[in-house]
């Protein structure tokens, strides 16, 4: 595929070095307005110079121009293809087309942006720093696949898995992450607004020095999660399960704790800082 691609490259490289080898010719000859009176063919020059001129300047126009639009067209067909092939379900399919969106640094440009990868194997890939902003991910498994940094906002993540991922400081602002799972995954430093957590799976979790606003936890599950040093602001946590998760340092404001379950067993629950919390269950505090 690469060879393939190489030679249309070649191709198109030896159409752009001609057509400005023709747009050269013809500024030169812009310049036999000043040849001299007295040297042979002095009249057949002037009177056709001008001509050949701006014939030359317009056949070169025209042939980078062309080089450039087919070159804008193989390279958006070399994008869509890739992105077909990154939302396979075949690992080493995508493993490949991760490979040359690399090369063609599109992983952080916006090449992705709502990408469709529903169902797509994103296994164990380094996908750190990636731009999915408004990317479909709806089923698709990034299990044990680093994702720091990336961007997330605006994403649907239905039942995603990312079962030991990496999602260190990533951006997840209006994500839809309805029942999606996260055991054991990292999202130290993660921050996002208005995220849907509903029912997600996230026993096991770092989620430490986190910053969550306004984001849906209901019936999530956060057992044995650490929520350390994290801050989750008017969030809403009803029918969470708390069991044995660590919330030392951890910041509840205006967060809504109606039904949660398990809150006794929190680990450094006294460290922790609940301010204005809504429907607490009784003996909470």
């Amino acid at each position: 595929m690469l060879g393939k691609l190489g030679s249309k490259l070649k191709s198109i490289d030896r159409v752009k070095i001609f057509g400005f080898i023709i747009l050269i010719i013809g500024l030169s000859l812009v310049f036999l307005h000043k040849y001299p009176k007295d040297w042979p063919c002095n009249i057949l020059i002037n009177n056709f110079y001008a001509n050949f001129s701006a014939e030359f300047i317009s056949i070169a126009i025209t042939i980078l121009l062309i080089d450039y639009l087919y070159e804008v067209k193989e390279k958006k067909n070399l994008k869509s293809r890739l992105i077909r092939e990154l939302g396979s379900e075949e690992n080493g399919l995508t493993k490949r087309a991760l490979k040359e969106l690399k090369e063609y640094g599109w992983l952080e440009n916006g090449t992705l942006v709502n990408a469709d990868l529903k169902k797509a194997n994103l296994t164990d890939l380094d996908l750190s720093g990636i731009n999915l902003e408004g990317a479909d991910l709806s089923f698709a498994d990034l299990s044990k696949s680093n994702l720091t940094n990336a961007n997330l906002k605006n994403c649907i993540l239905f039942e995603t898995k990312f079962l030991n991922s990496t999602l260190e400081n990533c951006k997840m602002d209006n994500a839809k992450a309805h029942k999606a799972i996260f055991y054991e995954a990292t999202l130290h430093k993660a921050t996002g607004i208005n995220v849907d957590f509903l029912e997600a799976k996230m026993g096991l979790v770092v989620l430490t020095n986190a910053t969550l606003e306004n984001c849906k936890f209901d019936g999530a599950n956060f057992e044995l999660t650490n929520l350390s040093k994290s801050k989750f602001v008017n969030c809403e946590l009803s029918q969470v399960n708390f069991e044995s998760s660590n919330v030392k340092d951890a910041v509840f404001e205006r967060c809504n704790l109606l039904d949660i379950k398990n809150w006794q067993n929190m680990v450094n629950k006294t460290d922790a800082s609940f301010l204005s919390p809504r429907n607490a269950p009784a003996g909470f505090n």
